[in-house]
């Protein structure tokens, strides 16, 4: 009896660890189709697909959408259930390829203002929060989520939160031909296959990640383009990617 209760023991505290796993949710949007001929673009469906198939060596709850699925409705609706299942334990990552505005995403049919977007993150009961956008003009979401007036001197996001932007408020994110994706993802992807391992320890942190972004994105633009990080310095060691040894 005393083999059995002490077993059942085991089993309970088995299944408390694995309910309590940290996890990592995702949600990558990709917009290249805009109905519009005018509007159309090359890369962000790749970027989209690209990203999404390395995130899912990471983990498996990646949600994806390009093009027509990509409306705002949709965008609020995957991300706001993100927002509500993820735990204190948890990891929240929202990614975007598309046209973007001094202030906001154009998603397929509507803007999405970077307020909005901003406000529902922070409901988030997720212990860190990482954002990416490449866009033009993602740089002006600084005003959302610190002080815009000097959000070249390093301003800092919310506790937990950290925003990877492909490029300064008054700047262009820039499509590279050759790759056919955006110079913002070009590195985002190399960085996180491993490029950004800068000590070789088998571990990518929110500033290697960024410093590799950076570095390879202002080399490929000659200067056109320089990507933005906000984040508390709390963040700068957090380990975004951890590779098994070989």
């Amino acid at each position: 009896m005393k083999r059995i209760f002490t077993a059942l023991l085991v089993a309970i505290a088995a299944l408390c660890t694995l309910n309590t796993q940290a996890r990592t949710f995702a949600l990558v949007v990709g917009i290249s189709n805009y109905g519009d001929p005018d509007l159309n673009l090359t890369q962000p469906t790749n970027d989209a697909k690209a990203f999404r198939d390395i995130l899912l060596t990471h983990t498996k709850d990646v949600t994806l959408l390009t093009s027509s699925y990509a409306n705002a409705d949709n965008i609020k609706e995957k991300l706001s259930a993100i927002v509500n299942r993820a735990q204190a334990s948890d990891r929240i990552i929202f990614y975007y390829s598309g046209h973007g505005y001094p202030g906001g995403l154009y998603c397929y049919d509507s803007q999405y203002p970077y307020d909005q977007l901003v406000q529902l993150l922070s409901t988030s009961k997720a212990g860190e929060v990482v954002v990416f956008i490449d866009a033009c003009h993602a740089g002006t979401i600084g005003g959302e989520v610190g002080d815009a007036s000097n959000w070249y001197n390093g301003i800092e996001a919310v506790k937990g939160h950290a925003y990877f932007l492909g490029c300064r408020p008054e700047e262009y994110s820039i499509a590279a031909g050759y790759y056919q994706k955006s110079f913002f993802t070009v590195g985002l992807l190399t960085g996180y296959r491993g490029k950004a391992d800068t000590n070789h320890d088998r571990k990518v942190t929110i500033m290697e990640l960024f410093k590799h972004i950076y570095k390879d994105c202002v080399r490929r633009s000659d200067g056109s383009q320089h990507p933005v990080l906000i984040a508390p310095s709390t963040m700068h060691d957090t380990i975004l990617i951890e590779y098994p040894e070989e």
